[in-house]
């Protein structure tokens, strides 16, 4: 590719205006015959993704319209009146070049142009390291025609690069969706954009989130086999596949415990680590009518237990709460966006904790999950579908998983439903090492809700100013162009 993307004007013979010549010191004009009124043009023409482009071409002057066609190289040679200027046209599209031909007849110029205004776009894709990631798919879509959408794969640099027709893009990235938005102004079409982005990028979320998950599943086998040698001695840690009975009596005798350690002290869900509980017992103070949302897939089993105990403790008996389970599509998982089902209410007025626990049980034992990235946004379109006046959702989710339907985020915002996330896996054996998923800030913020941690809770996300920074967990996130990225100190 030449230095410039856009037209490059190579004139192989070029005389000077007015026309004019010198002898023995004495200037006169050059004086042209009437047929002598054309100039040659040889003119080659690409679209905005290089290739060649063969079709009509219409040529539009102040005093003449010329029409033509291109080979299929994109070439054309065509006579042309001169001292003109004209303005290449391929259907409905006008190109940034011009052609201009001066007084001179019989010039032969040569042109190379693009169809239409276009930009060479570049985004440099890093980790947090300032280490390239390669593999990553980086896709454009044309935000006035849906249709037109343009995708790359980043190289061993880390760069994705696209030619594409000046035009306002929404720019995603793997659990990005709508990442950015560029504009298309006249100066800026005239010259390469380039862009940045560091995050660890989708590979490993989705290794750091099988890691999990299998620990998560690996323990709950250990939990079933021990189990049926010791049903009774392992009352507190009774698999979740067990009997709904058992179970709920289980569940039942910890909430018991909990009730008389909470009497002597009330941060004792703080003080062992409860990353369910704690920010439940929070929560509940301000918010008093909830769905609680809860993922079940594979890697949350040891905290589903937690929401049961929830429900079993009924702290604040003015409170109501709502119940939907999720697993991502049953055993079919990974369906098609916002239809994946595997979707299980527990709605009405439900104090049977054999009731909720069985609905709790069919969800969890219906699917795995399948592949790490989870349908939160449809579980909670789900639960909102059903809430009641002053209801709000509660997404019990799992910090190492993936949204995978973040493209429904706007479906959710226009409800106007706070989300409470209470993000498990932050720490502890199942975590990424303590970095909360940006996906789940992003989502509360859009939705004007908040996020809750075992410590803390961060509450009024949508009255963060551009450019400010937020602290969960020890990281810092700032918010640029309305949403929140890792802050990487040097």
């Amino acid at each position: 590719m030449k230095n410039s993307i856009f037209a490059l004007f190579l004139l192989t013979l070029a005389y000077n205006n007015p026309i004019s010549a010198q002898e023995n010191g004495a200037t006169f004009e050059l004086k042209n015959n009437p047929e002598d009124t054309f100039a040659f043009v040889k003119l080659k023409l690409r679209q905005p993704d290089d290739k060649p482009y063969k079709g009509q071409v219409t040529l539009v002057g102040s005093r003449n319209t010329v029409k033509t066609q291109t080979n299929d190289e994109g070439f054309v040679k065509v006579k042309l009146p001169f001292d003109d200027k004209y303005t290449i046209k391929t259907g409905d599209k006008t190109s940034l070049s011009v052609l201009e031909l001066n007084q001179v007849p019989y010039v032969t110029y040569d042109y190379s142009a693009y169809t239409e205004p276009h930009w060479l776009f570049k985004l440099n894709y890093t980790n947090p390291k300032g280490q390239p990631l390669e593999g990553e798919e980086v896709t454009l879509q044309n935000i006035k025609d849906s249709s037109k959408v343009y995708k790359q794969m980043t190289d061993k640099k880390g760069v994705a690069s696209f030619i594409v027709p000046a035009a306002d893009y929404k720019i995603s990235l793997k659990y990005w969706e709508n990442y950015k938005t560029i504009y298309a102004k006249p100066k800026e079409a005239r010259n390469q954009l380039i862009t940045s982005f560091s995050w660890m990028g989708s590979k490993e979320v989705d290794r750091r989130a099988a890691i999990a998950d299998s620990i998560a599943r690996a323990r709950e086998a250990e939990l079933a086999a021990r189990w049926k040698a010791d049903s009774v001695g392992m009352m507190e840690e009774m698999p979740l596949a067990s009997d709904s009975v058992l179970f709920s009596k289980a569940i039942q005798k910890l909430a018991d415990t909990y009730k008389r350690e909470l009497a002597k002290n009330p941060n004792v869900f703080v003080d062992k680590s409860k990353a369910v509980l704690a920010p439940l017992q929070r929560i509940a103070k301000r918010i008093p009518k909830q769905i609680i949302v809860t993922d079940v897939t594979g890697s949350m089993s040891p905290y589903i237990r937690e929401v049961m105990i929830w429900h079993a403790l009924n702290l604040v008996p003015k409170n109501t709460t709502q119940y939907t389970f999720f697993n991502d599509g049953d055993n079919k998982p990974d369906g098609p966006i916002g239809k994946s089902g595997g979707l299980y209410h527990c709605f009405g007025n439900v104090k049977d904790l054999k009731i909720i626990a069985g609905v709790m049980k069919r969800s969890y034992n219906a699917g795995g999950g399948g592949s790490c990235p989870e349908n939160d946004i449809e579980a909670l379109l789900g639960a909102a579908a059903k809430k009641s006046k002053g209801e709000e959702l509660v997404l019990i989710a799992d910090n190492n998983s993936p949204v995978r339907d973040m493209i429904l985020l706007d479906k959710l915002v226009a409800l106007q439903v706070p989300v409470r996330v209470i993000l498990c896996g932050v720490t502890g054996e199942y975590s990424w090492g303590g970095e909360p998923n940006i996906q789940y800030i992003n989502l509360a913020r859009a939705t004007g809700g908040s996020i809750h941690t075992i410590k803390e809770d961060i509450w009024d996300l949508a009255k963060v100013a551009e450019g400010k920074t937020i602290s969960i967990g020890g990281k810092e996130y700032k918010l640029e162009e309305g949403r929140f990225l890792p802050l990487r100190k040097n």
